[in-house]
């Protein structure tokens, strides 16, 4: 995945995660959030107020990793800061690594066809995720031969 222009809604999106995450443990402050998602307390502080331009694959890899955020929500402006589905279930695939994916990002990309399918991404199991990656590696195997 590459970096991309920092959508409007993610700083509220991130500020979200580290309220959600102060609620459900008191004791927590943001530069223990800051840890464990691998940034310096100034590095969240920047992205929280928007001076972090593009946010990283490695941001968002340890969002979704340390705390089961959703990326596509993160990333999509669409989705609402609100949003009740912004956090993934352990069992729906929330330890899964982004990179999985990054095939079928690169042929929704070439396709021109990404925020339509990033909506509909946002609706499949982690069982439908593998069988739509399945079937875009054959696509494309079929179409090198």
């Amino acid at each position: 995945m590459s970096k991309e222009k920092i959508p409007k809604l993610f700083p509220a999106k991130v500020q979200r995660i580290v309220d959600d995450q102060i609620a459900k443990n008191s004791d927590l402050k943001q530069k223990d959030i800051a840890s464990k998602l691998e940034q310096t307390p100034a590095g969240l502080s920047h992205i929280l107020t928007g001076k972090t331009k593009t946010p990283s694959r490695a941001f968002l890899s340890a969002l979704r990793r340390e705390y089961h955020v959703d990326p596509n929500w993160v990333m999509d402006d669409l989705l609402p800061v609100d949003f009740k589905r912004r956090y993934l279930s352990e069992g729906k695939g929330a330890q899964k690594s982004l990179d999985e994916y990054e095939e079928l990002w690169k042929a929704m990309k070439e396709k021109g066809c990404v925020k339509e399918m990033k909506m509909l991404l946002l609706e499949f199991s982690p069982k439908e995720l593998d069988l739509t990656l399945n079937l875009i590696r054959k696509i494309s195997s079929s179409a090198k031969s």
